[in-house]
């Protein structure tokens, strides 16, 4: 990745090249095993909001401003890096989106419709304004804690960060003598 690339593109963007990096390497395959092959693998990502487009437009605006500012794109950036063919699913059901991409990418596997799966979401808080609005609409916990289902609940709090698994049919996993 060049320079001028690297400063627009957005960190969410990095860190999901990063977590798939480790989440394969974590699961013990390399980008050359059976389970990695190019045409086996597909990415599926839950995602919300894209808080880096609204900083980011401010800044001076380059080649690389589409592909760092479209959450479409990002998963396209993951398929690229790892030579990946299988199909991209990129999500966005609110706070349920991690769990459903996960719940799809396991209906395509126990339909045999790949052979590996790396899913997850995605998440990071970098346009103030979003925060301040949940806040004065009295949305966030001023607790700090969600109390989901609880008499008590106060409202939720936002969360950063990246999750991701890979998942891979069990018939796969044991024919590949997976650990």
């Amino acid at each position: 990745m060049s320079p001028r690339e690297a400063i627009q593109m957005e960190p969410l963007q990095k860190l999901l090249l990063m977590s798939s990096y480790e989440a394969l390497e974590m699961a013990g395959y390399g980008q050359h095993s059976p389970s990695t092959a190019s045409q086996r693998v597909s990415t599926h990502i839950g995602q919300g909001r894209n808080d880096w487009r609204c900083v980011n437009k401010c800044q001076s605006i380059d080649i690389y401003y589409t592909p760092s500012s479209t959450r479409a794109l990002y998963l396209g950036r993951i398929n690229y890096h790892f030579k990946w063919e299988r199909t991209s699913y990129n999500l966005n059901t609110a706070c349920a989106s991690s769990s459903t991409v996960i719940s799809l990418a396991c209906s395509a596997l126990l339909a045999r419709k790949r052979g590996t799966a790396v899913a997850g979401g995605r998440s990071i808080s970098a346009a103030p304004h979003n925060i301040a609005g949940l806040s004065n609409g009295g949305l966030l916990s001023p607790t700090g804690k969600c109390k989901n289902f609880q008499d008590g609940a106060d409202g939720y709090r936002r969360r950063e960060g990246v999750g991701l698994v890979v998942l891979k049919h069990l018939v796969d996993a044991i024919a590949e003598n997976d650990s």
